[in-house]
């Protein structure tokens, strides 16, 4: 799950929605799921924002494709929260 910056367009966030998706198909990364939850409000500001758009990724990956993932999302300054989870295999 991400948030992103409140004041994207619309236009911006399908362009990071595609980077996203891009990224993870060249790492190798299987059934990508990617659904865009909406702007909300947070109970809590962050980064001086009362609201934010939400972004849930979900994908099948290895340790050093999450790493990469991850590298990716903290180096991207329209991405004011995330957090990676690990979900037990089937």
């Amino acid at each position: 799950m991400h948030i992103l910056k409140p004041e994207l367009s619309e236009e911006k966030t399908l362009e990071l929605i595609n980077r996203y998706h891009k990224l993870l198909l060249e790492s190798g990364a299987k059934n990508i799921f990617i659904q865009n939850r909406g702007r909300r409000h947070l109970v809590y500001s962050i980064q001086h924002s009362h609201d934010g758009i939400f972004l849930q990724i979900n994908y099948d990956g290895n340790g050093p494709l999450t790493n990469l993932f991850r590298k990716n999302i903290k180096f991207d300054d329209n991405i004011i929260r995330s957090l990676i989870l690990k979900t037990k295999q089937h």
